[in-house]
């Protein structure tokens, strides 16, 4: 046991590990759906905002800022880590935007109707996830359409930078997702909820209704 064992770096690993384990397995309550509407919203109208102010004046500044908006849009629609929505890669949303499910497909027929009008209005990116996972990020027309705005213009962006959410000007920087969350936060005035809320959230209302 740990306490029968001398105290080492590899000990303190341990514990440390098993302290965070114990953290994050805790009982907590989930997220307020109101508070998760009120998200919604705030972040629907600031990608909206943003992509507006980049038509009226296209430029690097507004460019930035609309692709901030669209990323954390994303990240708080999907639920996914601010990461795996940061680091898509241009080739990936490309290949991703083509394989969108329709009726030829097989599992088509067995979806019920509200899951099929759901596949027919979504689409699906692949993303590299930690450990070196696949994981899915999930977004509507409405995002879509900000997306295919942020790849088509590419301004500021150097060539080398094959993110969708690169930063103008750099090789391959990219935004850093809990910013953008944060400062929507804050300038909405909406509550702060981190990205693995929004997941058990999201798992707890589906284990409810299975």
């Amino acid at each position: 046991t740990l306490f029968n064992t001398e105290w080492s770096d590899l000990i303190a690993s341990r514990c440390y590990n098993e302290k965070d384990q114990r953290n994050r397995n805790k009982t907590c309550n989930i997220v307020n759906d109101e508070v998760i509407r009120e998200r919604a919203k705030a972040f629907s109208l600031n990608m909206e905002n943003c992509k507006n102010e980049f038509l009226s004046k296209e430029n690097t500044t507004n460019y930035r800022n609309l692709i901030e908006a669209v990323c954390g849009k994303l990240t708080n629609y999907g639920r996914r880590r601010g990461a795996e929505v940061a680091e898509m890669l241009i080739e990936d949303y490309r290949k991703g935007i083509t394989n969108k499910m329709t009726e030829k497909d097989s599992i088509y027929d067995e979806l019920d109707e509200d899951m099929q009008a759901m596949a027919n209005s979504h689409y699906v990116v692949n993303v590299r996830g930690k450990a070196g996972t696949t994981n899915h990020i999930i977004f509507d027309d409405k995002i879509k359409e900000a997306l295919d705005i942020i790849m088509s213009s590419r301004t500021g962006m150097m060539e080398s930078n094959r993110y969708v959410f690169g930063i103008p000007g750099t090789f391959k920087s990219v935004i850093r997702s809990n910013n953008v969350m944060r400062s929507v936060e804050r300038k909405f005035n909406i509550p702060r909820v981190t990205s693995a809320e929004m997941r058990k959230h999201w798992a707890t209302k589906m284990g409810m209704r299975s």
